[in-house]
């Protein structure tokens, strides 16, 4: 018994320094390998700076320089501008911009364009065109020296589109013969066609009191309630199968009521 451990005392001493010995190997090859390794990028390092550093054309970049210089002029660009005073509900004051005028564009900060209504001595009122949020006071407006177009042409029959001609439904985007000012001169009497031709409403009591021509002007009056809305939206129906062409505008009016409206009119 007493020779078999002294055997495997030697056994397990004899491993322990085979294993030590291979450990030390292993990080001696791994050691020299890197060396080797770095040494390799060091030198390949050096020829591709070798080959790529060359000396610059001097007298070509001075010339090129000179060339460009020559072609540059002096331009001094005048922008009117102007501050934000107050904002809300879609409507904001300025100071400043003393060249505007009328109908005229401006832009906030935020991108948003606004329309100027109302010129006064010391400010300006101007109808947001966009979201308000995130213009507050003391924000610079510049001008832009245009003025609204909006799109025109009989691609807008059938369409849903806001004050500025964009559309609002799914309909794809709109395809648009021409672009007119938001004002226009209206033509003259006498170069506008003559009314001589009825327009029914469906309505036989209003049909029969009041007679109304295709191109003549009419005013619906009452309180709220009073059904003025769907007289001129049965109106509208009224004309269905026939070459008279009817735009319902939507001003100051609810958007549950508007959609209602389209729905209608979809639908009928």
């Amino acid at each position: 018994m007493g020779e078999d451990e002294n055997i495997s005392a030697d056994v397990d001493a004899l491993l322990e320094i085979l294993r030590e010995q291979t450990k030390r190997q292993i990080i001696e090859d791994v050691h020299i390998q890197s060396l080797d390794l770095e040494q390799r990028i060091r030198e390949r390092a050096s020829e591709l700076l070798s080959t790529v550093r060359r000396e610059p054309a001097v007298p070509d970049v001075i010339d090129l320089l000179r060339g460009q210089v020559g072609e540059l002029t002096d331009l001094v660009q005048l922008q009117d501008v102007g501050t934000v005073q107050r904002i809300g509900s879609g409507v904001a004051r300025l100071s400043g911009l003393h060249g505007a005028s009328t109908d005229e564009l401006v832009s906030f900060p935020t991108g948003v364009q606004g329309l100027i209504l109302n010129l006064d001595h010391a400010r300006l009122d101007v109808v947001l065109l966009g979201p308000d949020e995130g213009i507050q006071g003391g924000d610079v407006v510049t001008a832009t020296g245009g003025r609204v177009r909006v799109p025109v042409g009989h691609q807008l029959l059938g369409r849903v589109v806001n004050p500025l001609g964009e559309p609002l439904d799914e309909s794809g985007p709109l395809q648009a013969t021409d672009r007119h000012f938001l004002d226009r001169e209206a033509p003259d009497i006498i170069e506008r066609a003559p009314v001589n031709e009825p327009l029914h409403t469906g309505w036989k009591i209003v049909d029969a009191l009041f007679p109304i021509g295709r191109g003549q002007r009419e005013l619906i009056l009452g309180d709220r309630q009073t059904g003025k809305t769907t007289l001129a939206v049965d109106a509208i129906l009224n004309q269905r199968g026939s070459e008279v062409s009817c735009v319902y505008v939507s001003i100051g009016q609810k958007k549950s009521s508007s959609l209602n409206v389209v729905e209608t009119l979809r639908r009928h």
